[in-house]
Formats: C-alpha cells, sequence, structure tokens
C-alpha cells in the first residue's frame, strides 16, 4: 500500500487564519528560512522498499505569522487516480519548525475527503523536513523509515 489510509476528522477551532503577534508564544513564531511560497518537483513513494517517483503537482506557502499550506496532487495519468479522487494532501495550519520536525496547531483539511485519493497519508504526518537553501523536503516517517517525500523548489519569499 501506498501510504496508510486517511480518515479525516474536522478539526476544531476557527476557519479563519490566525495571525501570530508580538505577544505569541515562540512555539508559533515562523521560521524566516521557511517563509515564502514552494512549488513542488517531485514526490517519491514508498514501494517494495524502495522510494520511487510520482508524477504530481503542488503548492506549499509559509508566511510571516507562520500559516502553511500545502496542496499536492496526483497526475491525471497516475494510476491511484479515480476523478475527482486526485488530491494527496490538502491542510492549513500553524507550523512551528524544531530540529526537522514541524508541529502543526490547529491543523484544517481544505479538501472533502471524497477528493482525496484511498491510500493517502493524514495530513499531520507530513512533518519531517529538510531545508537546504531553496530545496524542502517534506516527509511521513514510520518506524524510522521515509514513506513519502515531497520535494519542493522556493519560487518566492
Amino acid at each position: 500500500m501506498l501510504l496508510s489510509v486517511i480518515a479525516l476528522a474536522s478539526c476544531g477551532g476557527s476557519t479563519g487564519r490566525v495571525q501570530t503577534t508580538p505577544s505569541t508564544p515562540a512555539a508559533v513564531r515562523p521560521d524566516q528560512e521557511l517563509l515564502g511560497r514552494w512549488t513542488l518537483v517531485s514526490l517519491e513513494v514508498q514501494r517494495e522498499g524502495r522510494l520511487v517517483p510520482r508524477a504530481a503537482s503542488g503548492e506549499l506557502t509559509y508566511d510571516e505569522f507562520a500559516n502553511i499550506t500545502v496542496h499536492v496532487e496526483l497526475a491525471p495519468t497516475d494510476p491511484a487516480v479515480t476523478p475527482p479522487r486526485v488530491v494527496l494532501v490538502d491542510f492549513l495550519a500553524k507550523a512551528s519548525p524544531d530540529r526537522g520536525q514541524l508541529a502543526y496547531i490547529g491543523l484544517q483539511p481544505r479538501v472533502p475527503a471524497d477528493r482525496l485519493i484511498p491510500d493517502a497519508a493524514p495530513p499531520g504526518e507530513w512533518r519531517h523536513y529538510d531545508l537546504q537553501g531553496d530545496v524542502l523536503r517534506l516527509s511521513v516517517v514510520e518506524e524510522g523509515r521515509v514513506m513519502a517525500t515531497l520535494t519542493w523548489r522556493r519560487v518566492s519569499r
């Protein structure tokens, strides 16, 4: 199986965008290195003990208020795609980076479950990250193994 089956539950809280202020706890302050708009360069998923590429497109944004939005769709030609089920991951949250992991606060799925591919990982599992200049890798890790990686290139700050 590509990844674990997704079980979306609605998250509590407002649907609006929450901004940090000078009095906001450091836990939700943005990481200046992650700021910007990013475009998906590649998607790799674990299959039979190795990471294999999948055709996909997507966008990630991280702003000065620590808001992160992520949207990734598989290519229409991908075998896992059965329209309208084309979305791999799509969410909005506060993201607080710490030692290679993003802690999400108020994570909210942005698409209905009937648009997600059946074997998509829950959005909160896309938390392990590695940043090298303008290249960001966001991964799902289970029991120490990378199960999937999204590789992004910064488009703008």
